[in-house]
């Protein structure tokens, strides 16, 4: 089953949660909360290439050659 598509350079308006009536006012300094977004989100368009066949996948951990990086793990952590 194929779906579509989205329509690539569209995204809906960012919209933030109400906030709690605390009773406190915000500092005249700070940003209104309602003006942020929590998070953006940035996916690469990824070209084709041939996967990697079923054995190999498995081993890797993907299909896509292109998303076959090393694990670092603590060794990219300097002490």
């Amino acid at each position: 089953m194929r779906f579509p598509l989205p329509i690539i350079g569209t995204s809906p308006e960012p919209v933030a949660p109400d906030l709690p009536d605390s009773g406190s006012q915000l500092p005249a300094d700070s940003i209104d909360p309602a003006l942020l977004a929590l998070a953006m989100g940035f996916v690469p368009v990824q070209a084709w290439e041939e996967p990697y066949a079923a054995d190999l996948a498995l081993a890797r951990g993907t299909i896509f050659p292109a998303l076959d990086k090393p694990f670092l793990g603590e060794e990219a952590v300097s002490r």
